[in-house]
């Protein structure tokens, strides 16, 4: 069988949490094996340039409301949409679809 790109799997990982596991159970439905070691020098790779992004400065954006007026009224920036995150009904499980990407 073919190999499941690593890029992809590690993008998963890293990216949507999706355990590495459950890509290689899924890529051998497929008839496609995970390279184990490759995803471990990918990660490898990621810890270590993680490392020295830490910001310790300590300081905090605070938007006074000169700014969020200058960015609104100024810059004529559109406001957040944030009205997806309430769309779902748990109890009738029901909400908008949600278009996925099938890799």
């Amino acid at each position: 069988g073919s190999e499941f790109p690593t890029e992809t799997a590690f993008k998963l990982a890293t990216t949507y949490g999706f355990a590495l596991e459950l890509t290689e159970v899924m890529a051998k439905e497929k008839g496609m094996t995970v390279n184990h070691d490759a995803f471990a020098k990918r990660w490898a790779e990621f810890q270590e340039a993680s490392k020295g992004k830490k910001d310790t400065s300590g300081k905090e954006v605070i938007l006074m409301a000169e700014q969020t007026d200058h960015l609104s009224n100024k810059m004529k920036l559109p406001k957040t949409d944030d009205s997806l995150k309430y769309v779902w009904n748990s109890e009738k499980e029901s909400g908008d679809a949600i278009e996925a990407e099938v890799l």
